[in-house]
């Protein structure tokens, strides 16, 4: 736990290391990521959630983008592992795209339902879920504003939020040199509730 490289940190607002932390004396939270790109919590339980990059290349490997329930002092597996691993003393996704590159970017709740803004498939990601105090699981998937793969009405889509009115708003990334600019990029969208 020397290197803080591939870990999710846990500190006070004032930059101490909580007493409750799973390591003594140390920020980490958890381990074992690759890229982690959001965090959120579930609205009722608490549970933290993160989605997280799979490989572009290392080790022969592509896609295998997660999303990950976490849970303190747990290991996710990188670089030893990808996806759905079954291994004794890591954790399995929850949700793990094997075959086909779905990079999250943020993402956010809306009730039961996580939402995940992606960036190459172009989609708004809602995942239903269910289950309770840290045992959940994803029983629906949806892909919102695509027609197909890589064909998004919005184009890359970095982050979403739920605002206090209830709103979704979600933040394009189309300027940055790997997506496809149109008139009026960057924005961000807004779908009422």
């Amino acid at each position: 736990m020397h290197s803080l490289a591939g870990k999710i940190l846990r500190v006070t607002v004032d930059g101490e290391i909580p007493g409750d932390n799973p390591f003594s004396g140390s920020p980490v939270y958890s381990y074992g990521h690759r890229n982690v790109q959001g965090l959120a919590w579930h609205p009722r339980s608490g549970a933290l959630f993160a989605s997280e990059h799979g490989p572009t290349g290392e080790f022969g490997l592509q896609a295998r983008d997660e999303i990950n329930l976490i849970k303190p002092g747990s290991n996710y597996g990188w670089p030893e592992a990808t996806c759905a691993v079954s291994r004794p003393k890591m954790v399995d996704p929850l949700v793990c795209w094997p075959d086909a590159a779905v990079p999250p970017g943020g993402i956010a709740f809306a009730g039961d339902h996580l939402l995940v803004a992606t960036l190459k498939s172009e989609a708004l990601i809602r995942v239903r879920l269910s289950g309770s105090d840290g045992q959940y699981r994803a029983t629906e998937i949806q892909r919102w504003f695509v027609s197909s793969r890589s064909s998004g009405r919005y184009g890359r889509l970095r982050d979403v939020v739920l605002g206090l009115d209830g709103s979704l708003y979600v933040l394009t990334s189309n300027r940055n040199g790997r997506g496809r600019s149109k008139p009026g990029d960057d924005r961000i969208c807004h779908a009422p509730h």
